[in-house]
């Protein structure tokens, strides 16, 4: 409910407490597939799974959920957020693991309230909780280190199915090509994973350009913004028309 300040301060208690039971369910999940494992010393069920390179993904709110869920749970490595805002300790003291946000870019709400129409109230309300949102995610960052990636013409559908589906691309998704944008994820996701969990060396979040299978230089260099922040500074590796970040 993004009706009024009072409203929006409930919603986000709300969605605090939501998170947090959420990520333990997540943790219930991985405990109960551990029992599963202790149970098959044949490894006829389990031969696919390593508890030692676990990585919570989720997307939206799944999203906040895998990052509170790192935060919390020691055996979890890494976390990937496609979209999603954080909230709980994710967003009050940021993701002390490899983390990487995946979305469509920042908001900007420049307008004073009392220069918004009451049509336009709500919205003034949601824009400002995803401003505060944000605020807060770069602190996190900052404070923690991790990886921003986002990519033009798309939007929240085209990191969920709807954004490669047939419907979804006329329908849901931003201007670019839901499979276009599929496809840069998967390559920026793929590259961080395999990167924490395999120890994977990839140019892809280090330099200015690279390819990966599947993915083209071009869709890469003309799409998609990546910002790094080196845990525990806020230094970053290369800067582009004088902002924090640079195209890859």
């Amino acid at each position: 409910d993004f009706s009024s300040y009072t409203s929006l301060e409930n919603t986000l208690r709300l969605a605090n407490t939501k998170v947090r039971m959420q990520s333990l369910d997540v943790s219930k999940v991985l405990t109960a597939l551990e029992r599963v494992g202790r149970a098959d010393p044949a490894y006829q069920v389990t031969s696919s799974m390593d508890f030692r390179r676990v990585a919570a993904l989720g997307f939206s709110f799944g999203g906040a959920t895998a990052a509170e869920a790192a935060v919390h749970d020691s055996r979890i490595r890494a976390a990937v957020d496609l979209d999603g805002w954080t909230f709980g300790d994710a967003a009050q003291h940021g993701v002390d693991k490899p983390f990487m946000i995946v979305g469509n870019g920042a908001p900007t709400v420049d307008a004073p309230a009392k220069s918004i129409s009451e049509s336009r109230r709500r919205s003034m309300y949601e824009m400002e909780l995803e401003r505060k949102n944000m605020q807060q995610m770069f602190e996190g960052f900052r404070r923690c280190g991790g990886y921003y990636v986002t990519i033009d013409g798309t939007r929240h559908e085209n990191f969920e199915d709807a954004g490669w589906l047939p419907f979804g691309r006329q329908q849901a998704s931003g201007s670019i090509d839901g499979r276009r944008a599929a496809r840069i994820t998967a390559a920026y996701v793929g590259a961080f994973l395999g990167a924490v969990l395999d120890g994977r060396s990839t140019r892809l979040l280090t330099h200015r350009s690279g390819a990966l299978a599947g993915t083209s230089r071009s869709d890469l260099d003309r799409a998609a913004e990546l910002t790094t922040w080196a845990s525990p500074s806020a230094t970053l590796e290369s800067t582009r028309d004088g902002k924090d970040g640079f195209h890859v």
